[in-house]
């Protein structure tokens, strides 16, 4: 596994770098907003990337089924397309920042398993009416997306975007930082 989380971080870490930089020195504020945005949702997509592969790699060992292969795939495509899309970031950031947020429609219309993090990383299946509310969620950024690269608004919409990121990073890590900290007071 150390290698996996190796070879996930040497991809995934030059163009997080960069977009960091570029969210400091591109003179536009709301591509700043956008390269910023991107820069932490490329350390999401990373961290996924690691935990998707690893369920993978697990669960095969357990069992190989067409489903489980499927997933591969799926996760495999959608690693891809982020990173054409995070590396075209660097060139076109609203492009770049377009294809990501495609790369997340694709994995959430075409994944046949869930990835569910409790104690252990467990895979489930993935029916498509549970994903609808998903790829609802994510048709809004895609929708912003297009009205920043069509130059609606871009201050507004950067900064919604930058406000959809944050509170997804709150939402999804909010409950495990107090699971944490009630662990460590010992009421957990």
């Amino acid at each position: 596994m150390f290698r996996l989380k190796l070879i996930i971080f040497l991809l995934f870490f030059p163009v997080g770098l960069g977009l960091l930089w570029q969210s400091f020195n591109l003179n536009i504020l709301p591509d700043q907003l956008i390269s910023f945005t991107f820069f932490l949702f490329s350390i999401e997509q990373a961290r996924m990337a690691v935990i998707d592969l690893q369920s993978y790699y697990l669960t095969k060992k357990e069992t190989e089924n067409k489903v489980l292969f499927q997933f591969f795939l799926v996760i495999l495509t959608t690693i891809i397309i982020e990173l054409c899309g995070f590396y075209w970031a660097l060139f076109s950031v609203g492009w770049g920042a377009f294809l990501v947020i495609v790369s997340q429609i694709w994995f959430n219309f075409f994944a046949p398993l869930r990835v569910v993090e409790t104690s252990n990383i467990i895979l489930q299946n993935y029916n498509f009416t549970e994903k609808i509310a998903v790829l609802f969620a994510d048709s809004i950024p895609l929708f912003l997306m297009i009205l920043w690269l069509i130059n609606v608004y871009p201050l507004t919409i950067s900064l919604a975007i930058f406000a959809i990121t944050l509170t997804f990073v709150c939402v999804k890590y909010g409950t495990f930082i107090i699971k944490i900290n009630r662990q460590s007071d010992g009421r957990g």
